[in-house]
């Protein structure tokens, strides 16, 4: 019987893989079929793939470990809503550049102060990032001199008041904030204690 001829066996390798904004580890010169590494992405970036480790195969590493821009999930918006949400909703998370409508709940309003707006997704999250905003009316001012017709005012808006005489605001405050909770303090003038 013959001896069958032998040939040098090469291995199957896979070289460091190269990740533009992001890291892996365990570090190595070269890595095994089967070897794997487990990979980050920097800050504003995310995994490509679902999952965040990639193996060594003969075709080099799978899923390739890339990162790219962070994507954005389905916006939360608060005192609002996405337009047709439960239908888009399949659709995220979303790449930088999309939009979609909203509109706001009662009482708030959008960043256009129309009935629909557009929200953004931006390399920095959504804008605008407070979508929905409390809409206060100034239209009375109880032991105070009221406008003569009522104003509307945005969340952190202030207005100036003036109360009648031996009356003030709640601690001595001469200014009202239009806060998401509404009028602050209250458009109450209280007696001064003397």
């Amino acid at each position: 019987m013959t001896a069958l001829p032998t040939y040098p066996f090469t291995e199957m390798t896979c070289d460091p893989p190269h990740i533009a904004n992001g890291g892996y580890s365990p570090k190595r010169n070269t890595y095994r079929l089967e070897d794997e590494v487990t990979y980050w992405c920097k800050d504003g970036f995310y995994p490509v793939t679902r999952g965040s480790t990639a193996k060594c195969t003969r075709t080099g590493w799978e899923p390739p470990p890339r990162c790219s821009f962070k994507q954005c999930d389905i916006p939360k918006i608060k005192h609002g809503s996405l337009y047709r949400e439960i239908v888009y909703s399949l659709y995220f998370p979303v790449t930088v550049g999309r939009w979609f409508y909203y509109s706001c709940d009662a009482g708030f309003v959008t960043d256009s102060q129309e009935f629909w707006d557009r929200i953004s997704c931006t390399r920095a999250g959504w804008s605008p990032a407070v979508p929905c905003r409390r809409q206060c009316i100034f239209n009375y001012l109880e032991n105070g001199y009221s406008p003569s017709r009522q104003t509307k005012h945005i969340q952190g808006d202030s207005i100036k008041v003036d109360c009648y005489p031996g009356f003030t605001l709640q601690n001595k405050q001469s200014s009202l904030t239009c806060t998401e909770s509404g009028w602050d303090p209250p458009p109450k003038c209280i007696a001064v204690s003397k």
